[in-house]
């Protein structure tokens, strides 16, 4: 049962209790007014007839005494009958004269003792008979005001006026003024009702909305203002729903600092996490450059003998022999391989060497790449590739091997006219880099076909290569991360297939009081 249905059935339950004891209390007292009225009402009737009539009642005059009883049943609503009657109970005088002369029933003396006055009532089955003595001195008392019960019991009584009521006329009274009682009732438990339905509402409406931000709360946390409450009032629901509002918004405050916190949490959870990852790489990476750098060192030394035999010897042939002699071709053919063999074998020895990296000199950034550039349009020219420069206006000094930062260039360069076998545009770039600051950045783009997402993982990787057989090496962009990494700095790269590809090479820049010293 709703809050708002235990206000309204308990003030029910006050008024309907409240109401019916005062209602009987009132008609309890109203039924003793009536009776009270009604005995003084009648017996100032009887009296007054016997006091002016006491002559035709000791003369028994029936005539004239039917007029008068006729007069006062007429007067007397309910009324049944009337009559007078002897000191012996023979009546006198009746309104129905066919019982003059009979005897009343009425025993006298039992009338007086019943009363213990000279005017009072009996109770009968179906009627209320009032009655009133008429004294020996009643002529006297002409003039005087009789009242009930008033008069001195030592006169003695020559005859009695009777009046006899219908008791369910009499009652009809009390049962009207019950029935008034009762319709008074039920109106103010109308009323009453009304007031408490219409009160109990202003009092159980926001409790239900209590209830409602309560289960909000529970179900959808603190966020939104779906959690607050309206506040309109100044009592004490009002005090109830300010102190739930604040308590709302202190919990929004505090999971806001912890989305807050949480959110910190998390992207220095994934900066931690990337970092890590990147040092995991790049350690894989180094043990990997490690182990093939001490395997190239080897090779590179027991390939490079015999491969300068073959080469003394082919060309030495080739320069005794006519072009159009039929071994002119096939020693071009060793020669040419020989020599690109020598070239890998130099590639592995610059891989593998690692006491050159330590010579470093302060060097202008824009004019130590100049020269690789040159090299670079040499190839430009036969493959269709346009070179754009955009080199950073301002002086930019790197504490690097001049030689090994040429290589770099170099070797991404030639990567990049590689991938563009129609011809496109090569753009190398120099600037201060913002996401790295105290960085400078070399940035080598091409237009090229791009780098497929399965590969992009491997090409820092020895002797991996996408071109085909017998035209790369696979060591030039690994030789390019371990030169970059000798020099403390950073490469990264992004690639789309089909639009192209920029690398971007990280060198730590030297400063004007650093370059001094």
């Amino acid at each position: 049962m709703s809050l708002r249905s235990r206000i309204l059935l308990g003030t029910v339950l006050i008024i309907l209790s409240c109401s019916i004891s005062i209602g009987l209390f009132s008609w309890h007292f109203a039924n003793r007014a009536i009776l009270q009225d009604m005995r003084v009402s009648i017996g100032v009737s009887l009296l007054h007839l016997a006091q002016t009539h006491a002559d035709d009642i000791r003369q028994r005059r029936e005539s004239s005494l039917w007029g008068a009883l006729n007069g006062l049943a007429a007067n007397q609503r309910g009324a049944e009958y009337a009559f007078v009657m002897d000191a012996a109970g023979s009546i006198v005088a009746h309104t129905d004269i066919g019982k003059v002369g009979t005897m009343s029933g009425l025993a006298p003396v039992d009338l007086v003792a019943a009363q213990g006055s000279e005017a009072g009532f009996i109770e009968q089955d179906q009627r209320r008979v009032f009655y009133q003595a008429v004294s020996e001195k009643a002529a006297e008392a002409k003039g005087e005001e009789f009242l009930f019960g008033e008069r001195d019991n030592a006169r003695r009584a020559v005859g009695w006026v009777v009046l006899a009521l219908s008791k369910r006329d009499i009652e009809r009274i009390p049962q009207r003024i019950f029935a008034a009682i009762f319709m008074i009732v039920l109106a103010n438990l109308a009323v009453f009702s009304a007031l408490a339905w219409l009160f109990s509402g202003r009092i159980a409406a926001p409790l239900r909305e209590l209830a409602r931000a309560i289960r909000y709360l529970n179900e959808k946390g603190v966020t939104g203002t779906a959690s607050r409450l309206k506040v309109d009032s100044s009592d004490e629901l009002g005090l109830v729903a300010r102190a739930f509002n604040k308590m709302a918004d202190d919990l929004y405050g505090a999971w806001r600092r912890i989305e807050d916190q949480n959110q910190t949490l998390e992207i220095k959870v994934e900066e931690r996490t990337r970092k890590l990852k990147e040092a995991q790489a790049m350690l894989a990476q180094a043990e990997k450059l490690s182990a093939v750098g001490q395997l190239a060192a080897g090779v590179a030394h027991e390939i490079n003998n015999p491969l300068g035999i073959i080469l003394g010897f082919s060309q030495s042939l080739l320069r005794r022999i006519e072009s159009r002699d039929g071994m002119a071709m096939p020693l071009q053919s060793i020669e040419r391989e020989a020599l690109r063999c020598k070239s890998l074998v130099e590639n592995l020895l610059i891989f593998s060497r690692t006491q050159n990296a330590d010579k470093k000199e302060v060097v202008e950034l824009n004019s130590m790449l100049g020269s690789a550039v040159l090299l670079l349009k040499s190839q430009t020219k036969i493959k269709n590739v346009d070179i754009v420069l955009q080199l950073c206006p301002e002086s930019v000094n790197v504490e690097a091997n001049r030689t090994q930062v040429q290589q770099i260039l170099i070797n991404l360069g030639s990567n990049a006219i590689d991938a563009m076998p129609k011809g496109g545009t090569l753009t190398i770039r120099t600037l201060l880099s913002k996401a790295r600051p105290g960085f400078a950045e070399v940035q080598v783009q091409d237009t090229g076909e791009g780098i497929s997402a399965d590969a992009r993982s491997h090409i820092f990787e020895p002797f991996f290569t996408t071109k085909e057989v017998g035209k790369g090496t696979g060591l030039g962009l690994s030789l390019v991360y371990e030169i970059v990494q000798k020099h403390k700095g950073g490469i990264e790269f992004d690639s789309v297939l089909g639009q192209g590809t920029t690398f971007v090479v990280y060198l730590p820049i030297v400063r004007a009081a650093q370059a001094g010293d």
